[in-house]
């Protein structure tokens, strides 16, 4: 994530987009929120269950692990997949500049 925020800083400065995302029209929290439980319930169940655990529970990498019975490099590779699957989805789904999808996520 802290990549994908560094290449959308980066991306803003050069093209003179800094303001961009603030100049996007309002999308109503309730279909922001609608839409990335979209994403949410297209992702496999394993990385749905690691992405709810670690988000939505906030529990650590290594309490996801051993409840899943995963290891902990496994929880993390599943989380980064699911986050970049759910951006992609995001970005896909929503009338909405890669912009906006990012400051929804950050």
């Amino acid at each position: 994530m802290n990549a994908l925020k560094k290449i959308a800083a980066e991306r803003a400065r050069f093209t003179g987009l800094d303001g961009a995302a603030e100049d996007e029209p309002e999308q109503p929290d309730d279909y922001r929120y609608a839409l990335i439980d979209e994403a949410i319930d297209q992702l496999p169940p394993r990385q749905r269950q690691v992405y709810v655990l670690s988000r939505h529970q906030r529990l650590s990498y290594n309490e996801i692990a051993m409840q899943m019975g995963l290891s902990r490099e496994t929880v993390k590779k599943y989380l980064q997949i699911a986050t970049a699957s759910i951006v992609s989805y995001i970005g896909k789904s929503a009338k909405m500049s890669p912009f906006l999808v990012l400051k929804i996520f950050f």
